[in-house]
């Protein structure tokens, strides 16, 4: 009997291990299933790759050495000002654009030239829509240590004259790693239709960022990603 006793307790204390363990493995799974997901458009009614808005790269600087921030910011702005003057009459009124700062990290190799594309998910009055495209390919962008800023243009949004700025997506292709510390997205009222030529533009939305992520890739033709999440705030709309 006794003997009956003590193989019941070591199989009462297999049983209890075994419970234990199940718990500890149950538990990690449950952590790495929370953490894994980086899609950020599988909530939000869009399928991973569809894209219906394209957006155009049309101007590009890099912050200059010996300026301060803000002598760099207004130099910006008055690119960008000098840029939508220049282009007031042939714009539509179903565009909106947005510009685009990312830094890069300031140790050897952090810099790359790799390809680098851009995703923005937006909410607008006529629905919710993705705009996709390249980032400029100038070579003193993404330089390391580099400042840079670029203006994008997106048309043709169907009835749409109100957006806002929701969730970004970057991501790099091949072997040229990239080590992004910020990644700030706005939109502002001078830069949408009809802003200089009196139009009621009105709002601000943004989406910003500090990663500190090193995107790269083991193989030439593949993707690394970041996604900013479900971060944007604000709304912009014009008449």
């Amino acid at each position: 009997m006794k003997k009956m006793n003590l193989k019941l307790s070591g199989l009462s204390f297999l049983a209890l291990l075994a419970v234990s363990v199940c718990f500890t493995s149950c538990e990690k799974d449950a952590e790495t299933l929370y953490e894994a997901p980086t899609s950020v458009a599988d909530t939000d009614g869009l399928a991973e790759e569809e894209t219906d808005l394209i957006a155009t790269s049309v101007l590009q600087m890099s912050a200059e050495e010996g300026l301060t921030e803000e002598e760099n910011n207004a130099k910006w702005e008055r690119a960008v000002s000098d840029y939508m003057k220049s282009v007031e009459h042939d714009r539509l009124t179903n565009s909106f654009a947005f510009e685009v700062r990312t830094v890069t990290g300031t140790d050897p190799g952090d810099g790359t030239n790799a390809v680098v594309t851009l995703r923005l998910t937006v909410d607008t009055n006529t629905g919710r829509r993705n705009a996709s495209g390249d980032m400029g390919n100038r070579f003193s962008l993404r330089n390391t240590g580099a400042d840079d800023r670029e203006l994008f243009i997106v048309s043709d949004i169907p009835f749409a004259n109100c957006v806002g700025l929701r969730r970004g997506r970057v991501r790099l292709q091949g072997t040229d790693g990239w080590d992004l510390r910020r990644f700030e997205v706005r939109m502002r009222s001078n830069e949408q239709p009809g802003s200089l030529s009196g139009g009621s533009v009105n709002g601000f939305s943004s989406i910003i960022r500090a990663p500190g992520i090193f995107l790269d890739n083991n193989l030439p033709n593949n993707w690394d990603t970041f996604n900013t999440g479900a971060v944007g705030t604000g709304d912009i709309c014009w008449n």
